[in-house]
């Protein structure tokens, strides 16, 4: 599964990810959530919908899923960054009260890190 998931080995608090994945929600400056690098004329974002589940449980190890929905124009690396900030949010390493003052900051060490590749996939475009 090491292909297609990310093994964080500590219990994670979804109730504070999803407190935390409501701050995202809207139009902001996404800068403090896109790596270096890109070349874009705007880092203002607009999500429409974000909510974190857990989904049963693989040997021992929480599966939760994140779901973003209707994101206009994605950062590079941004939904990598979300999401290891909301696992860090999980893992109480911030805390979710913090989120709406940690996007505002547009500050990239504020963020969580960047989560691996393994376990995120593009489920569907809307044009």
């Amino acid at each position: 599964m090491n292909r297609y998931s990310w093994h964080y080995k500590y219990p994670l608090d979804i109730e504070k990810m999803r407190i935390a994945a409501k701050a995202f929600i809207g139009e902001h400056d996404f800068i403090g959530f896109a790596s270096s690098g890109f070349s874009v004329k705007t880092t203002v974002r607009e999500i429409y919908s974000l909510d974190v589940d857990k989904n049963g449980d693989i040997s021992h190890a929480n599966t939760v899923a994140a779901e973003m929905l209707e994101v206009e124009n994605l950062l590079y690396n941004m939904v990598r960054i979300i999401a290891g900030t909301l696992v860090f949010v999980g893992g109480g390493k911030i805390n979710p009260n913090d989120m709406t003052d940690i996007i505002n900051s547009k500050d990239r060490e504020r963020a969580g890190i960047t989560a691996p590749p393994q376990g995120l996939c593009l489920k569907e475009v809307y044009y």
